[in-house]
């Protein structure tokens, strides 16, 4: 008895087809499965490993006085070179500071929301930068 498939002509094919369709999806979308891979590691492991190293007030502290400074200047770099990419590209003046706007609140959109994910890398990165030793008095 043999298998019949509609998109095979044979049951060599049946078997195999499967396998190149995933051949096919791998090597297609091999971007994209880095990306998320990349993401997912630093979202499920880096940022909460993060906490690990600090205590809670100079996490508060780094907030306050760091974070918002590197979220605030991160928008606005990716706005003006958006901007200057699109004043190239030689569209009116008019709808490149339109795209400006609505790329400028779709970035501060995702800066908002991947605040906690900023501050994981800024701690992690902060902890690779080697310094003087500080000696700092907690009171228990």
């Amino acid at each position: 008895m043999k298998l019949k498939c509609k998109f095979a002509t044979n049951t060599q094919k049946l078997w195999t087809l499967p396998a190149v369709q995933m051949k096919e999806f791998l090597i297609k979308n091999v971007r994209t499965i880095i990306f998320w891979a990349v993401f997912l590691t630093i979202v499920l492991y880096l940022v909460p490993t993060q906490h690990d190293y600090y205590l809670d007030k100079d996490i508060i502290d780094f907030k306050r006085n760091y974070l918002n400074a590197i979220l605030l200047w991160t928008g606005i770099l990716t706005s003006i070179a958006i901007f200057i990419g699109l004043l190239i590209k030689a569209k009116p003046f008019r709808q490149s500071v339109t795209a400006l706007l609505s790329a400028g609140i779709t970035i501060a959109f995702f800066l908002f929301i991947f605040q906690e994910v900023f501050l994981g890398v800024s701690l992690f990165i902060n902890r690779l930068v080697k310094r003087d030793a500080l000696q700092k008095v907690y009171v228990v």
